[in-house]
């Protein structure tokens, strides 16, 4: 018995020594409701946040897969007024993020509301962090305007992709200088967001074929990229 102890403390004393762990910071405010139907949170929610919303938009898909009539129903049982805008496109424009800008600022609204996929959501962060202090997008995306405050975010997913519902990040392209730019910042986390998988039961076998390809690219570059950490690689695995 003795010997065997005096085994088990030398071999933990080996093991003891190659085990180190590095130093990391992990942080994701975003409260997110999945499931069916998880859409009604929103009603309860929303007045907490805030007042008026303006509610973005891609396509028609948002009314074809009921985001849309679901979305407005609890603004509306919510007493919430909104604005909407409608036309944000796939590789978000910053030309059309401007436009949004204008219109949440002219209609004073408090809160920002994406329906759709990584495109519309990532348009909403930066149009949320710009209407307060009416920056610029692009020189927000290039550095030269740095923002410390953006309006709530929340995100109605619709398209399972590029995990913009639970990141800080957005990209935008630029079509006059040719430019398209990663953003983050703590501030363009999404406040809340749904995951109703009934929404994207209209989505092609196409789209939904890139989603996926999309979603294995952004884990296979987590999982080897330098910034990689062991949390987010165990999320990966």
């Amino acid at each position: 018995m003795i010997q065997k102890f005096r085994f088990l403390k030398k071999s933990f004393s080996i093991f003891e020594k190659k085990i180190f762990m590095e130093a990391f910071t992990a942080y994701n405010p975003t409260k997110l409701f999945f499931g069916k139907q998880s859409i009604v949170n929103l009603s309860k929610l929303l007045p907490r946040i805030g007042q008026k919303a303006l509610v973005v938009f891609g396509g028609k898909s948002a009314k074809a897969n009921g985001a849309y009539a679901d979305v407005i129903a609890q603004l509306e049982n919510a007493h919430i007024g909104f604005v909407e805008f409608w036309g944000i496109k796939p590789n978000p424009r910053v030309e059309d993020v401007r436009e949004a800008i204008v219109l949440g600022i002219t209609e004073k609204v408090d809160m920002v509301i994406a329906v759709g996929g990584g495109s519309v959501i990532d348009s909403a962060k930066i149009i949320a962090l710009c209407i307060p202090k009416n920056n610029d997008p692009w020189n927000v995306m290039k550095g030269k305007e740095k923002p410390t405050y953006a309006l709530p975010i929340i995100a109605v997913l619709t398209l399972a992709a590029t995990g913009s519902e639970m990141n800080p990040f957005a990209v935008l392209q630029n079509n006059q200088t040719n430019e398209k730019l990663g953003f983050g910042s703590p501030f363009t986390f999404p406040t809340i967001s749904i995951c109703d998988p009934t929404y994207t039961l209209t989505v092609s076998k196409d789209y939904t074929a890139y989603g996926l390809a999309d979603i294995v690219a952004h884990l296979l570059e987590a999982y080897f990229g330098d910034c990689n950490a062991p949390l987010s690689d165990r999320f990966v695995i």
